[in-house]
C-alpha cells in the first residue's frame, strides 16, 4: 500500500463502532487499520467477481445464437465459477 496521504471522515452507528472496536482489539490493529483493510477487501472482490464474470463470458462467447444456453443455466454457470475462484469472508 502506498503512503496513507488522505483523511476520511465517515459516519457510523454505535453497532459499526463496537465491531470495528473489537475487531481491532482482537488483531491488535487500529480501527483505521481494520476500516482500510475491510474497505480494499470489498473492492479487490468486486475487481475479482467482476473479471472472473467477463472471462467467463469471453471463453463462452463463440457459440452460435442457438448453441446458448439460457440465463438461468448461464447464471448457475457463473455463480458456480465464481464461488471456486472468490474466496468468501
Amino acid at each position: 500500500m502506498s503512503a496513507l496521504e488522505h483523511r476520511l471522515q465517515v459516519l457510523i452507528n454505535d453497532e459499526l463502532k463496537a465491531a470495528l472496536e473489537r475487531e481491532s482489539r482482537a488483531t491488535g490493529r487500529s480501527v483505521g487499520a481494520v476500516v482500510r483493510e475491510a474497505i480494499e477487501v470489498h473492492y479487490a472482490t468486486e475487481t475479482r467477481v467482476k473479471t472472473a464474470a467477463l472471462e467467463w463470458i469471453l471463453a463462452h462467447g463463440s457459440k452460435s445464437d442457438e448453441e446458448w444456453m439460457e440465463w438461468d443455466e448461464i447464471k448457475e454457470g457463473l455463480l458456480a465459477d465464481l464461488d471456486e475462484r472468490v474466496p468468501t469472508q
